[in-house]
Formats: structure tokens, C-alpha cells, sequence
């Protein structure tokens, strides 16, 4: 005959109402009979039951398994760390805490830039278009910085009306470029498609000019307008002068 084994475990006979008050405090029944029921901590150890009855004695194992998920990071924004950039904000979005970037043109302060605007993708910027620098001296925005105007970059920027050339302060243009005035060309004629051309005739040269072509002996008869002469300069003819006089000298 075998002997009756005994074993030990944390199980206790209980009445119903300690079995509603065992797990009112964190205890986990894992199986229970005839009034007996076991005691689990959570720890995700076996544990072993013994039921009687019968005069048979019967053992069984239990594992507990904790949830892999955890608690959220954030329940809102508060939860979430500090400022990451002045362009861009934590924020608590399902649980989890995200990167939100400020609406372009929200003002911010980074580094040298003292006044600058977010540019909607989490950079704070000097400037996003060309009115946000300083028109007076004609700067322009270049890739978020003000720039001034340069004659020599191999780019059509201020106030030029072609690359590098046209507009108050880069050198005239020559002809077939862009022009908005006579003295963005070099011949001084901008025709009605906004053109740098060559003259045929001095109406088509400013007030004050006349075209160099025909007999013209003084100055290079390159069909541009040229100023007309002063009293006593040496004229070829006439409508070289001011005064429409022309005797070797302008009268």
C-alpha cells in the first residue's frame, strides 16, 4: 500500500465571505474546492492546491503571466517632457508622447535668430518669404536667411531685372535682357516687351539723348542712345546739341 503523501502549500480552508476579502486585497484564486483555495501573489510562481475528498489526494501547478503592455507614457500633454525646440512641442497622443511642430509663421527666437518664424516643420527660421526682410535696402529670402542683393551671384535676386544686371544698383543690362526702364539697358532703349534693344531713331531715346547712327563723326555710331551735348562741346551735327546747334561746337 502507498502511503498517503502530504503536501504543503499556502492553502487555506475559507469561508466564502475571506474568499471575497482575499481578493478585495490583491490575491489571485487559482483554483479552489471543498472550501479550500490558494493564496497567489502575483509573483508568476507555481503554486499547488491540495482538494480531499474521498480519501484522494490530487496536486496541480499554476503559472500567472503579467502584461507585457504597461502603463502609457502620458495621459496628456503636461506628462510629457519639456520644450524639444521652439519650433516643436511634446504632446501626449494616444498614450504616447509625440513631437507636434508649430504652424508655419508662429514667431520664435533660436540662436542668432532673434525674430524669426517656424517654418511648419519644427526649424525656426530669419524669414519664410521676401516680406519678412528688410525691403529698404532691397534684401531678399534665400533658404530662410535675409540676404542683400549681389550683382555677381548668377541669380536674378532684388531688384534686378535680369541676372545681375538692371535696377538701381547692379550695372546696366545688355541687349535681349529683361528691363523694366530705359536705364536698365546699356543702350538705354527698352522696347514695349520689356527688352534691352538697340535704337533707330531718337524717339525712342529719353528726353534729352539721340541715337548714335547715321553721320554721326563724334561719337561711336553704335545705334545707342547717347545724352546730348552742353553749349561749346564739339558736335557733328545738330541734334548731337541741346540747343539743336551744332558749329564744330555745340551754340
Amino acid at each position: 500500500m502507498i502511503p498517503r503523501m502530504r503536501y504543503t502549500s499556502r492553502v487555506r480552508r475559507a469561508a466564502p465571505f475571506l474568499l471575497l476579502a482575499a481578493m478585495a486585497v490583491g490575491c489571485h484564486l487559482i483554483g479552489g474546492a471543498n472550501g479550500y483555495f490558494i493564496e497567489e501573489d502575483g509573483s508568476g510562481g507555481a503554486s499547488t492546491t491540495t482538494s480531499q475528498g474521498g480519501g484522494t489526494t490530487t496536486s496541480s501547478s499554476t503559472t500567472s503571466t503579467s502584461s507585457a503592455g504597461g502603463a502609457p507614457e502620458c495621459m496628456d500633454d503636461i506628462d510629457c517632457p519639456g520644450e524639444i525646440a521652439p519650433c516643436a512641442k511634446p504632446q501626449c497622443d494616444l498614450g504616447r508622447c509625440e513631437i507636434d511642430f508649430l504652424a508655419a509663421r508662429t514667431a520664435c527666437s533660436e540662436g542668432i535668430v532673434a525674430n524669426g518664424l517656424c517654418d511648419g516643420g519644427g526649424i525656426c527660421k530669419e524669414c519664410l518669404e521676401n516680406g519678412d526682410c528688410n525691403t529698404a535696402v532691397m534684401e531678399t529670402c534665400d533658404g530662410g536667411t535675409c540676404v542683400a542683393p549681389v550683382c555677381s551671384d548668377e541669380s536674378k535676386n532684388g531688384d534686378e531685372t535680369d541676372v545681375d544686371c538692371g535696377g538701381p544698383i547692379c550695372a546696366a543690362c545688355p541687349n535681349g535682357a529683361m528691363c523694366m526702364g530705359p536705364d536698365d539697358c546699356e543702350t538705354l532703349v527698352c522696347n514695349g516687351s520689356n527688352l534691352c534693344t538697340y535704337c533707330e531713331n531718337e524717339s525712342e531715346c529719353p528726353t534729352n539723348h539721340y541715337c548714335s547712327v547715321g553721320s554721326d563723326l563724334i561719337s561711336v555710331q553704335d545705334n545707342t542712345c547717347k545724352a546730348k551735348l552742353g553749349q561749346f562741346q564739339p558736335c557733328a551735327v545738330d541734334y548731337q546739341c541741346l540747343s539743336g546747334n551744332c558749329n564744330i561746337l555745340c551754340q
